[in-house]
C-alpha cells in the first residue's frame, strides 16, 4: 500500500491507513479479550502480561479518527465524494 514509502499522500490513502489501523486495533482488543476470558481472573493481575496488553490495546480508542463514529463519518463522506475537512 505504501510502495516502500514512495507515494503522494492523499485522502484515499489516508482513509485506507485509518481503516486498516481501526481494524487492527479492533482485532487486537478482541484477541486480548478472548485470551483474558480463557485464563480467567488471574489475567487482571499486574504481574500477568495480559493485563498490560489489555491496557495497551485500549489506547487504540484514543486516536481521534479511529473511534467508530468518526470512521463511519469519514467513510460516508468519502463514498459520497464529499471533500473532507477532517484531515
Amino acid at each position: 500500500m505504501a510502495n516502500n514509502l514512495d507515494f503522494d499522500p492523499n485522502e484515499t490513502i489516508t482513509l485506507e491507513i485509518l481503516t486498516y489501523t481501526t481494524n487492527v486495533g479492533d482485532a487486537c482488543k478482541s484477541v486480548v479479550q478472548e485470551a483474558m476470558e480463557a485464563i480467567g481472573g488471574q489475567s487482571s493481575y499486574r504481574a500477568n502480561v495480559l493485563e498490560r496488553l489489555f491496557r495497551d490495546v485500549q489506547a487504540s480508542d484514543f486516536h481521534p479518527y479511529l473511534n467508530g463514529n468518526n470512521m463511519h463519518s469519514l467513510v460516508k463522506e468519502f463514498l459520497k465524494g464529499i471533500e473532507s475537512t477532517k484531515f
